[in-house]
């Protein structure tokens, strides 16, 4: 596989493999990866999110002619009635996602403890051992069997991806209109919230919601997914540089800016990871993670710009 898959979350590594299967561009996964959301109303140990859902499959459908469409499981306590209507959707397409919560996914690290969303690829289901086959992204795409029981109580909805439209040349300019449409006031605002709310931080538990594992907890798991995101905008501006014909070296500083933004997050996951074993330097810690993302904001802010400079120079 890509080395690019261990930037990937869940979702995002489902669908290389139907990119790798279709000969989709993968750089086009990351495409919609430049958010930052933050909810100043929960605590601290909450307050950041992972947006699996955030992707609007627009790039897909536009220059592949792919849809994605998303199906809920009504409430029927039947799961032979889910199977059913599982079943009567995967006729369409060989490439359906489900996505199972965490506490009910038996090879997960949050099996028994949290929920968190995870994306699986459906291969069979067997009936006669009562389990589902699925291909999981961080298994190398492995078979893992997920039992009926744990699939009615964890899965809520399934993701089939389907031909539609013809094929169109992806074309560089589109992709950058749409990424210069980012709201980087709000983008901006949530990093200061954050950097500030990680100053009232006065003890461990301020920071970690889940004190009995590192990995299942919720700022840990949000800080790299979002170091991940930049690092998948870097690839993506690197190859959007090669396809421009104008603009190849103001891309490709802004794939060297993404890159920075994504090492700085690290640098900042890595402080606070820390913090879950000792917090004797809390306060340092914490005003170090603060000066890193006011950096951020800073190189964020340049990228925008840039990329409006871009748009208005190829518009005219």
């Amino acid at each position: 596989m890509n080395d690019m898959v261990k930037y990937m979350n869940c979702l995002q590594a489902c669908i290389y493999s139907i990119c790798k299967k279709r000969n989709i561009d993968d750089f086009l996964i990351f495409c919609c990866g430049w958010f930052f959301t933050f909810d100043a109303d929960k605590l601290l140990s909450q307050s950041l999110s992972i947006q699996l859902e955030d992707y609007n499959y627009i790039y897909f459908e536009r220059f592949y002619g792919i849809t994605s469409d998303v199906f809920l499981f009504d409430e029927n306590p039947d799961v032979t009635d889910r199977l059913q209507y599982l079943e009567t959707k995967i006729r369409q397409s060989d490439d359906v996602l489900l996505r199972v919560s965490s506490h009910d996914c038996p090879w997960h690290k949050g099996f028994m403890k949290i929920n968190i969303p995870h994306y699986v690829k459906l291969k069979n289901i067997l009936y006669e051992k009562e389990v589902i086959v699925c291909e999981d992204p961080f298994f190398n795409l492995c078979d893992a069997y997920l039992p009926f029981t744990n699939f009615f109580n964890g899965c809520e909805s399934f993701r089939i991806f389907q031909k539609k439209y013809s094929c169109k040349p992806v074309e560089c300019e589109e992709i950058l209109s749409r990424l210069s449409n980012v709201n980087i006031g709000l983008l901006t605002k949530n990093i200061i919230s954050f950097s500030n709310k990680l100053l009232c931080a006065q003890k461990k538990v301020d920071l970690f919601d889940y004190v009995e594992d590192i990995y299942c907890c919720n700022n840990v798991r949000a800080l790299k997914f979002i170091a991940d995101s930049r690092y998948g905008l870097c690839y993506s501006f690197e190859k959007l540089s090669k396809l421009s014909k104008t603009n190849k070296i103001p891309l490709l500083e802004i794939a060297n800016q993404f890159n920075m933004i994504s090492s700085l997050y690290l640098k900042i996951n890595n402080y606070y990871m820390k913090l879950f074993y000792r917090d004797y330097d809390l306060h340092v810690k914490i005003n170090n993670m603060r000066d890193k993302l006011l950096r951020i904001v800073e190189i964020e802010n340049e990228i925008y710009l840039k990329l409006k400079l871009i748009r208005n120079v190829t518009v005219k």
